[in-house]
């Protein structure tokens, strides 16, 4: 028996997602008690699925094997409910949305997309820029921002930052899929 409902944490990147995992794989145990249950044996395990997702062609490739452990965890589970979260979700294609949530067998599926100001996703995202070894000084990485555009090199800062940050397409994706009913948006503040 698969649970009654399956909440997908899609991020997105520098709005709060690695304490919000952090909360919740520290409670593991609390929310197993309460009917809910985190379908892995550590949240590494939710990223590796995830960009196995992202890299994923699904009219040529199965299901990528990192992604079918979270999916049959969750399909065997007895639980009520089922929490993923994984702020790679959020750069999904459509394609990749659409047989990746196939993959999940009754279930109400619902997904929650973690958002943030532009005046402070805007650095968050050059800081990881940054650790990515990319080299733009944030004035270089705020101007690409603003004024790029799609035709820009894949490398080029409109395309580091809109690639991970286009709400818009994120929220298209996803909702074409689950239902527009079944997807919530949460604003961080700080």
């Amino acid at each position: 028996m698969a649970p009654r409902v399956v909440h997908l944490h899609i991020g997105s990147t520098k709005t709060g997602t690695t304490f919000i995992q952090r909360v919740l794989w520290s409670n593991k145990k609390a929310l197993k008690a309460n009917g809910v249950v985190l379908p892995a044996k550590g949240q590494y395990v939710f990223g590796r699925a995830a960009r196995a997702l992202h890299h994923w062609q699904p009219a040529e490739d199965p299901v990528p094997s990192d992604w079918m452990q979270v999916a049959r965890s969750i399909n065997r589970s007895r639980s009520d409910a089922a929490i993923v979260s994984q702020e790679f979700l959020s750069w999904l294609d459509p394609e990749q949305v659409k047989a990746m949530v196939a993959t999940i067998e009754n279930a109400q599926v619902k997904v929650v997309l973690t958002t943030r100001d532009l005046a402070r996703l805007i650095p968050a995202q050059w800081q990881s820029a940054m650790r990515q070894r990319n080299t733009w000084t944030l004035t270089e990485y705020s101007h690409g921002v603003q004024h790029g555009s799609e035709q820009d090199p894949k490398r080029s800062p409109y395309q580091h930052f809109w690639h991970r940050m286009d709400y818009a397409a994120t929220l298209r994706a996803w909702s074409d899929v689950v239902g527009l009913e079944n997807v919530t948006v949460g604003a961080g503040r700080r």
